[in-house]
């Protein structure tokens, strides 16, 4: 499970303990930066930092 998924469910959790208290918890996804950073990694090792998902 990526680290997203992980922020999803937090968010989830955290905002039904909070609903008593009328305080919301929001997830959301930051998107995709466009760099030059990668430039040297190899595909395998983009595939294992999830690169391609």
């Amino acid at each position: 499970m990526g680290t997203n998924k992980y922020m999803t469910l937090f968010a989830v959790e955290l905002d039904k303990r909070g609903e008593e208290f009328n305080v919301r918890a929001l997830s959301d996804h930051p998107g995709t930066i466009v760099t030059n950073l990668s430039q040297n990694l190899s595909d395998e090792e983009m595939r294992s930092n999830r690169a391609f998902e």
